[in-house]
């Protein structure tokens, strides 16, 4: 089944795959740095790109991230508004990689969780 639908999307679909600049097949100096700016400039980059394609349509453009792109891809479709669509595929919850430091500790985070927890509005149906 799977293959049937990306068949029938792919149909409809003009989309463009890149390595944002010094990465991957990219070319530039220093390899592999982490720049959020510059990023969202190779995003938008790629949306002009994209935009110049035979059946393409400029007012239906839509990114998809990966991993840290996908932060990225959010970022981007905020200040980009040419971007009516996102998809992500990110990992798990990065906050808990920071855990043990940074302004709220875990331990502080565990006696702050309730009392955050308390003041939140009960979901919509059911009665706190």
């Amino acid at each position: 089944m799977k293959e049937q639908i990306g068949a029938e999307y792919g149909s409809r679909l003009a989309a463009l795959v890149f390595d944002p600049a010094h990465q991957g097949r990219s070319g530039g100096e220093p390899r592999d740095p982490e720049d959020p700016c510059r990023r969202g400039e190779d995003i938008s980059c790629a949306v002009d790109a994209l935009t110049t394609l035979p059946g393409s349509d400029p007012h239906r453009v839509g990114v998809l991230g990966i991993c840290a792109g996908g932060g990225y891809a959010v970022h981007t479709a905020c200040t980009d508004h040419r971007i009516k669509a996102v998809g992500t595929v990110v990992p798990g919850n990065t906050a808990s990689r920071s855990a043990a430091s940074g302004p709220t500790a875990l331990p502080q985070r565990s006696t702050l969780s309730p009392r955050r927890g308390s003041r939140r509005p009960a979901p919509a149906g059911r009665a706190g």
